[in-house]
């Protein structure tokens, strides 16, 4: 009796503590963010090809588009402190300032993205600079509700 007790308070207790785990959350938690190289081919494919431009064309936007992901990537780098300080609870002891949530600085990142549209609309037809703001739209992975990203920005 002993053991069937035993086994049943040990599986009663593996079950809980496997139940209140954390599991990742949403579309996109828990997975790599695509490496700058298989972002380009995305762009090459969702944004160049459909704009029908040439080759030197193709290059020079896969250029400018390298330039803001580099930039965004020094952005965002894994546990980097935001400037000001962080509210909430204190990190766990074993990881950086914010362990490995990325940070997210929505104004530079916006200031690139118009320097990269700059760019990219020096290189285009203005005829084809509309269709390549809806391309270039279109082409961003979904935001973590599942709506898509607008002109607007995301509803809040």
């Amino acid at each position: 009796m002993k053991n069937i007790i035993l086994m049943f308070s040990l599986f009663f207790g593996f079950y809980t503590v496997n139940s209140f785990a954390q599991q990742p959350q949403g579309e996109n938690q828990g997975k790599k963010q695509p490496s700058i190289e298989e972002r380009l081919k995305m762009i090459s494919l969702k944004v160049c090809e459909p704009l029908d431009i040439n080759e030197i064309q193709t290059k020079a936007v896969i250029s400018a588009f390298r330039d803001f992901y580099v930039e965004v990537d020094k952005i965002m780098r894994p546990g980097q402190k935001p400037e000001g300080e962080l509210k909430g609870p204190p990190p766990h002891e074993n990881h950086g300032a914010l362990g490995d949530q990325k940070v997210f600085d929505k104004p530079k990142i916006e200031a690139l993205e118009k320097i990269r549209n700059e760019k990219v609309k020096k290189i285009i037809p203005d005829e084809k600079y509309s269709k390549y703001l809806e391309l270039e739209l279109a082409s961003r992975p979904k935001l973590p509700n599942g709506e898509k990203h607008t002109k607007e920005g995301p509803k809040r």
